[in-house]
């Protein structure tokens, strides 16, 4: 538990600290491939969409699901959307391909 919680540190510290401009991702991605976008959106706590409308999945990380297509959100899924819009919505984000 205490390794998960430090990988989910890690991986926001790394979101947080980072800024610099948009790129478009190339077809295939190296091992360490780097970039750096602004989130224009979260969509729950584990998915967001950049500024050039790309969406990412984090790895690694899994919240609950924010109710969609008629299902009932699952408990905690909008307080886990809420605390990744505070930190990174509108800000510059590094994402490292692995």
């Amino acid at each position: 538990m205490k390794k998960l919680k430090l990988i989910f540190l890690v991986a926001l510290l790394l979101l947080l600290f980072n800024t610099g401009n948009c790129q478009t991702l190339p077809q295939h991605l190296p091992y360490g491939y780097s970039i750096k976008s602004k989130v224009a959106r979260v969509i729950d706590g584990d998915t967001f969409v950049l500024s050039d409308s790309q969406h990412v999945r984090m790895l690694g990380i899994n919240t609950p699901e924010i109710a969609r297509l008629g299902k009932p959100a699952e408990p905690f899924a909008d307080s886990a959307a809420h605390f990744v819009k505070s930190l990174i919505e509108g800000k510059q984000v590094k994402l490292t391909f692995a």
